[in-house]
């Protein structure tokens, strides 16, 4: 695709199998320069669920600074585990690109709906390419800027366009980590925890057998 890239003059992410060794393989996505020139890769690093995967994981997670920006790398169900995106923008990633081949339509009821979330916790853009129903252009604040339509039948050419804002980079994850959700699900806890010992004490005051007042 060197003279595509050239024609274009574009930046392009790529997922491809990198057979390292004979009976080996790592899966891997790729940052093409327009020149055609590999700049850099990202080793998936999760085996997804039922799929048989058996290739080495990646226990890296680059970023590439280019012109258009500090590109950063996941593939498919790495997105589903919030510290592999961090890990990205953590190496100064200020937008993800996201390679995948998801389930049928399953992929743009839940999928779809995750990849929103990573953008919102990092505070970064992410752009998915995936073989049919799930590609999206994602802004930092969760705004869908760009999907395919849902109609599209796997396997068909499909182009989104849209324009983003790079960054910025500023989450309380990604200063935190998972402890920001710890301590939503620990306020979360209280405030329920809260709510019922106020609804037990007004029952324990309200004299056996009085009927609650009329609104």
């Amino acid at each position: 695709f060197d003279n595509l890239l050239r024609e274009t003059n574009v930046y392009l992410v790529t997922g491809y199998i990198d057979f390292t060794e004979k009976n080996s393989y790592e899966n891997r996505a790729g940052l093409f320069a327009p020149n055609g020139e590999l700049i850099g890769s990202y080793t998936k690093a999760h085996h997804a669920p039922f799929d048989n995967d058996t290739f080495p994981v990646g226990t890296s997670f680059p970023s590439y600074e280019t012109p258009i920006g500090t590109i950063g790398m996941v593939i498919c169900f790495d997105y589903d585990f919030q510290y592999t995106t961090r890990s990205v923008v953590m190496s100064g990633a200020d937008i993800l690109a996201v390679p995948e081949w998801q389930f049928g339509r399953l992929g743009r009821i839940a999928e779809q709906q995750k990849l929103i979330f990573r953008a919102v916790e990092s505070r970064v853009p992410a752009v998915s390419a995936d073989l049919a129903w799930t590609s999206i252009i994602v802004a930092a604040n969760g705004r869908v800027v760009a999907e395919n339509d849902e109609a599209t039948t796997e396997g068909e050419p499909g182009l989104l366009i849209g324009d983003v804002r790079l960054g910025p980079r500023d989450a309380p994850t990604m200063k935190w980590g998972n402890w920001v959700g710890t301590f939503a699900m620990a306020g979360t806890a209280g405030l329920l925890v809260g709510a019922g010992t106020l609804a037990l004490r007004e029952r324990r005051r309200r004299p056996s057998g009085t009927p609650l007042a009329a609104e």
